[in-house]
């Protein structure tokens, strides 16, 4: 247990986290390991019997609904669950809202390129599914942005290619802050947490200081080899500008008003996952409509 906690010792001794009133979910799994931080640090759990599993494995709106009643309970302000492996956190506000991974990554981009002396010179990597929230984050700071297929992988090699101080995927909450080469659930919230403190915000004052885009999601029974070129055909008529990350990667069109993203789920045969990402609401809905009219066409 020593050894596995060793990375995230120097939380232990950081001034700026103090005793949040957050409530931790491990359900059993690694993050049992955060039991000595969050001790020390005055912060609430629940489930930390080694292997013993009270709920579905993956941390979602809907699995970790039960934690709301605990929230009232111990009047906290958000609670974080994780997945088995704790590389995935999830974190809900007591009003039932899932904070999206785009919001988390911006938060924490944001800082860490703060910190950096030249943060010109330093590289963002993400997959192309992330937001544009995110970019906005790194253009303030001057940063570069840089888009790869999606995938953990994917993200981590370019970042040690580039020795990039931040990375991830917005689309799924995955955050990878070096020297971590995968993405860390456990690492991601105590970051998040010493931001609160140095800040002396909560949690949903800094995502209402995030720049305003509406993030929309939707899976289609199709397979996308078998429509990809004639979606290809229906958007650069549109005059959109498309980007492909390989023949079998994801499909971006890029439009005035946002941008729609398409990609065969790796997980679910016949299945095509679609994203749109817009500052408007009603054009993200839009694009969702369009493209999938594009994939059901007749």
């Amino acid at each position: 247990k020593r050894d596995a906690i060793r990375p995230y010792k120097k939380f232990l001794r950081a001034p700026n986290i103090g005793p949040a009133r957050i409530l931790i979910d491990p359900n059993g799994g690694a993050g049992i390991m955060l039991e000595p931080l969050l001790r020390q640090k005055g912060i609430t759990w629940i489930n930390m019997g080694a292997g013993q599993f009270r709920r579905k494995i993956e941390p979602t709106e809907q699995s970790l609904s039960y934690l709301l009643q605990a929230m009232k309970e111990h009047g906290a302000e958000f609670a974080a669950g994780f997945d088995c492996d704790a590389d995935r956190v999830e974190i809900i506000l007591p009003d039932g809202t899932p904070v999206s991974g785009n919001h988390l990554l911006a938060i924490i981009v944001d800082d860490v390129l703060s910190s950096c002396k030249n943060p010109e010179d330093e590289i963002v990597v993400v997959n192309d599914a992330t937001s544009y929230m995110v970019r906005e984050i790194v253009n303030k700071h001057s940063a570069q942005w840089m888009e790869v297929e999606v995938g953990e992988t994917n993200v981590i090699s370019t970042m040690l290619h580039y020795d990039s101080p931040i990375g991830g995927e917005g689309s799924n909450g995955g955050i990878i802050i070096p020297p971590s080469r995968c993405r860390d659930g456990m690492m991601t919230l105590f970051r998040l947490l010493s931001i609160l403190e140095k800040k002396g915000a909560t949690l949903p004052e800094l995502i209402k200081q995030l720049p305003d885009y509406h993030y929309r999601k939707e899976v289609i029974s199709e397979n996308f080899s078998r429509v990809r070129a004639k979606v290809k055909e229906i958007y650069l008529k549109k005059g959109f500008t498309v980007k492909e990350t390989g023949a079998d990667g994801g499909l971006k069109a890029i439009g005035p008003d946002g941008w729609i993203w398409l990609r065969q789920s790796r997980t679910e045969d016949g299945i095509i996952r679609i994203i749109a990402d817009s500052q408007k609401e009603k054009a993200a809905n839009q694009l969702i409509d369009d493209a999938r009219k594009a994939v059901i066409f007749k």
